[in-house]
């Protein structure tokens, strides 16, 4: 098993940074919020495709138990978003009165979220290693 999971913690992390960073310049010269909701998507994606090719480098097997793994990496990732989240979060008395308000659709919608991005993770894991695979025997 070549997942390592403070690997994917630093890419993942790398990857929500950057987006951030990219987000906020174009916001800024666009003169308009450029974020939603599927941009916190991506850096799963991106930090899975990662951890794929780095499997596909170190053996032509399988991934073994992937939707296991991408449960690890989903988790990983989420806590991530977390930590960043929470000064935002408690700071703002706004934001702590619609959280009290709205808490059990926001439950939901994180629930509905953590799926999507379960399945996400699984998904572009596996896309990563094939991507490898394919490129290797090009090479």
């Amino acid at each position: 098993m070549t997942f390592k999971p403070l690997r994917y913690a630093m890419v993942f992390f790398a990857a929500l940074v950057v987006i951030e960073v990219l987000l906020f310049g174009v916001s800024y010269v666009m003169q308009q919020d450029m974020r939603n909701p599927v941009m916190g998507l991506i850096p799963f994606m991106g930090a899975a495709i990662f951890e794929g090719t780095k499997h596909a480098q170190a053996t032509r097997a399988p991934i073994p138990n992937r939707w296991t793994q991408a449960a690890q990496m989903t988790l990983i990732g989420l806590g991530i978003s977390i930590l960043v989240a929470i000064p935002m979060l408690v700071g703002s008395p706004l934001v702590r009165q619609i959280l009290a308000e709205y808490i059990n659709y926001i439950i939901g919608a994180f629930a509905v979220g953590a799926l999507l991005a379960w399945v996400i993770t699984w998904f572009f894991h596996g896309f990563g290693a094939k991507t490898q695979w394919k490129a290797q025997d090009n090479q």
